[in-house]
């Protein structure tokens, strides 16, 4: 229908174009700009439809970026991140790894 067709449409604009982005720029090793991208719309990723663990991969993803990042804000998001995929994937050894990777590179 006209509806489904326009949400679809709205799908894309605000979350599809934030994930292509925001994966673009992680290819270049722009984490920063890949997190801005991405983390204001983590939470509707399902939207666009997909596998969990193909939407498990953009959390990843997210979480990389924030790890990499050299911008105290984004790099505080990381922990966020983390929690939020521990509360769906709990006592997952990539959580745990990442968990390990952010306090290596962001000791207290």
């Amino acid at each position: 229908t006209a509806s489904d067709d326009y949400d679809q449409a709205k799908v894309c604009r605000e979350v599809g174009v934030a994930v292509y982005d925001g994966m673009s720029q992680y290819i270049l090793g722009n984490y920063d700009k890949c997190a801005k991208n991405m983390l204001p719309v983590r939470d509707r990723i399902y939207t666009i439809g997909g596998s969990n663990a193909q939407r498990d991969l953009f959390t990843q993803t997210i979480i990389h970026a924030c790890i990499n990042s050299s911008d105290p804000e984004i790099f505080s998001k990381a922990p966020v991140v983390l929690d939020e995929r521990n509360s769906i994937k709990r006592n997952s050894p990539i959580n745990e790894r990442l968990a390990a990777e952010f306090r290596r590179r962001h000791p207290l």
